[in-house]
């Protein structure tokens, strides 16, 4: 449900080209969500085993991955943006605000280029490194951990 808060967002978009990649978000972020769902359902036991195909959970990590593809592309534009902000500002006393704000919206983009990487491994595509799926989940869990900690201290 928290993906139908960003269509706001979108809505209010002035650019049509990237108002529509924000759709495109939340439609990959509700697709990849309720795909891993499923497949988190039956691995529970609420679903019968044998319910859902067997291939599933594997066409879940691939909307995972169309979903990453699309979070670098909206984040990139967003840092961007923030980038701009920051440098238009530096001068005035929003400066270091603005300048903050850039930063962790670029740490955002390194974590979904992690989460990119994460999915080649999850998608079986043979250019795949297990230590690169080790150590990008480790950095996307840990740009994760920084972000909600710097949530609940505000």
């Amino acid at each position: 449900m928290k993906h139908f808060e960003d269509l706001a967002e979108a809505r209010e978009e002035k650019d049509p080209a990237f108002r529509s990649l924000l759709f495109l978000d939340v439609l990959a972020n509700l697709v990849a969500d309720i795909s891993e769902d499923w497949t988190s359902l039956e691995k529970l036991g609420i679903l019968r085993k044998g319910t859902l195909h067997p291939r599933t959970e594997y066409y879940a990590n691939w909307c995972q991955l169309v979903l990453a593809v699309v979070e670098i592309l909206v984040t990139k534009k967003k840092v961007d943006r923030a980038k701009e902000k920051a440098s238009a500002s530096m001068a005035s006393a929003s400066g270091p605000e603005t300048q903050r704000k850039a930063v962790l919206a670029q740490l955002e983009l390194s974590k979904f280029v992690a989460d990119l990487v994460k999915a080649f491994w999850d998608c079986e595509l043979p250019f795949a490194s297990e230590l690169a799926f080790c150590v990008s989940g480790l950095w996307a869990a840990l740009v994760s951990t920084h972000k909600y900690a710097l949530r609940a201290i505000k």
